[in-house]
């Protein structure tokens, strides 16, 4: 996923959401960390996997990273396709 500036990054209250492509992720500031989502919808006529790297920063560099590797998302024929959570 490309970096995006926080400032870019359309917000629901302190959720930052992230788009791209058929990849959403949602990243929620904790006490104790970020609470993050990564959904990915599959529009394609067979079964995807993805693996997907975040990177939380600071403004000043890279905090942690994280992935999420979500095997096996069933084929969809919708405009958005069956969706998965990780």
């Amino acid at each position: 996923m490309p970096r995006t500036p926080a400032s870019a990054a359309p917000q629901d209250g302190t959720t930052r959401i992230l788009r791209y492509g058929d990849v959403e992720v949602k990243a929620t500031p904790k006490e104790n960390g970020v609470l993050t989502a990564v959904t990915v919808h599959n529009d394609t006529d067979e079964s995807a996997n993805f693996d997907i790297v975040v990177g939380i920063g600071n403004d000043i560099g890279w905090v942690a990273t994280s992935t999420f590797r979500v095997y096996g998302v069933p084929a969809g024929r919708s405009p958005r396709g069956p969706s998965t959570t990780a």
